[in-house]
């Protein structure tokens, strides 16, 4: 779920360099008798322009709107596409929440990309609740490659997005209309972060990644006109939106703080087997 949270300033960074990423030590701006008290926070950050590895994190800072859209999803539909080790958590008769995101990242960030996200399920594992996202579409390859990564489905597309406020987006995979959303001008204008996990399945292993999103946020009207043929019409036709923000001026992190939450016995087992047949092959 996504929740509202206030983070330290960052006062300073003392960079060092470790082979293809790059390590910060942050200093939260506090006294120097508290900071000694608070837990320290270290990061490696992916190289800029380059694949981020399992375990960078990723530095988004936005050049048009941070579109946020929660929904009611049906929990039904969405069951199918949700891998059975983890529960959906239900907070209505038959309805999950979920949230449809839409972004892009400019020439400051790890990348330089716009994306689409569909996020229909809130999810359980253990400990860890996150949404678990089904589409999520971008139009560079690396970042395509980053998130494949980290076990999540992503895939090239087109975007045909002016930067305009009042404005609208088209979202296209090859000569097939995904979706194409219509926003309004932010009304009202907070600064504030935003932070919420997403698990994925990386081979036999459960990850889990944290994202948090600072902006000046305000309420938006948005539209999503998606057709019959498009992949995400079956989990999203059926929705009710609750709540949609926009944000400018974002900045923040993605798929921090990686965690191996658990391991799926079938995959680690079909792992093995096929390592076995490929070692009797060689023989």
């Amino acid at each position: 779920m996504i929740k509202i949270i206030t983070k330290p300033k960052i006062m300073s960074k003392d960079k060092f360099s470790r082979k293809n990423s790059q390590y910060y030590y942050i200093k939260a701006n506090l006294p120097v008798n508290q900071w000694l008290c608070k837990k320290i926070e270290m990061k490696y950050i992916a190289q800029k322009g380059e694949i981020p590895k399992i375990g960078e994190t990723w530095i988004p800072v936005g050049r048009k709107i941070h579109l946020i859209q929660l929904c009611l999803f049906n929990a039904d539909q969405v069951k199918q596409l949700v891998t059975k080790e983890l529960s959906i958590v239900r907070i209505a008769p038959n309805r999950t929440l979920g949230a449809i995101f839409l972004s892009s990242y400019g020439p400051e960030s790890t990348l330089e990309y716009d994306e689409f996200i569909v996020a229909p399920a809130t999810v359980r594992y253990k400990h860890r609740k996150g949404y678990w996202v089904t589409h999520m579409y971008v139009n560079n390859e690396k970042a395509m490659w980053g998130g494949r990564i980290l076990g999540w489905p992503k895939e090239m597309a087109n975007f045909d997005w002016p930067d305009l406020l009042p404005g609208k987006a088209a979202v296209m995979k090859d000569s097939d209309h995904i979706c194409t959303i219509s926003y309004s001008k932010p009304f009202g204008s907070l600064k504030f972060w935003t932070q919420f996990y997403a698990p994925s399945v990386l081979d036999d292993k459960i990850m889990c990644h944290r994202f948090r999103f600072k902006a000046d946020f305000g309420i938006c009207r948005v539209k999503h006109e998606i057709p019959k043929t498009s992949p995400i019409y079956d989990v999203c036709h059926s929705r009710i939106p609750i709540l949609a923000i926009g944000g400018l001026n974002m900045k923040g992190f993605q798929a921090e703080g990686a965690e191996v939450l658990g391991f799926i016995p079938e995959k680690a087992t079909y792992t093995i087997q096929q390592l076995i047949k490929n070692i009797g092959n060689r023989d």
